[in-house]
């Protein structure tokens, strides 16, 4: 298992996928398939990915143009 306990992540890089799909999917609870179906939400979970994948937070997101794109804070998420 990973260290950061997202088995999840380990899956999708053994089976050559696309972390950003994934994100996306996960965020949106809908399947996301680059160049296919809601493929237009990758994008988002691309941005996801590479702001907090990496420490950014929220100032991070900000910077990537997640509020542009519509993606918004909600209060109490519990995933």
């Amino acid at each position: 298992m990973a260290i950061a306990q997202e088995q999840w992540r380990q899956d999708v890089f053994e089976k050559n996928g696309d972390t950003s799909c994934e994100s996306a999917s996960q965020m949106f609870h809908v399947p996301v398939v680059k160049h296919g179906i809601n493929g237009h939400l990758r994008q988002k979970g691309e941005v996801a990915e590479l702001a907090l994948g990496y420490g950014g937070s929220v100032g991070a997101l900000k910077a990537m143009g997640a509020l542009n794109m519509g993606v918004t804070r909600k209060k109490n998420f519990n995933p």
